[in-house]
């Protein structure tokens, strides 16, 4: 699954805004996708599914994230649906 242009900076903004004022430790619902920007942009992230659960309308599953340890890379954009 890529994320439309559009997607991409919506989501790059909400993990800023997950992540600010110290917080380190959140849990979030992300797809396949999402899970591989925080991997790349945070390689020392600690990131468990904690739930597996999905529905027929969702392909996200809850995380719990933990940046605690992670070094920040550059941003690294994802791939970009065309069509």
């Amino acid at each position: 699954m890529v994320l439309k242009l559009n997607q991409n900076e919506a989501f790059e903004s909400f993990i800023k805004d997950s992540f600010k004022n110290g917080t380190y430790l959140r849990e979030l619902r992300l797809s396949e996708s999402e899970v591989e920007y925080v991997k790349t942009t945070f390689p020392n992230a600690s990131i468990s599914v904690i739930s597996k659960t999905e529905t027929n309308l969702s392909v996200k599953k809850w995380y719990e994230v933990n940046l605690k340890n992670a070094h920040v890379k550059s941003p690294v954009k994802l791939p970009v649906n065309q069509t």
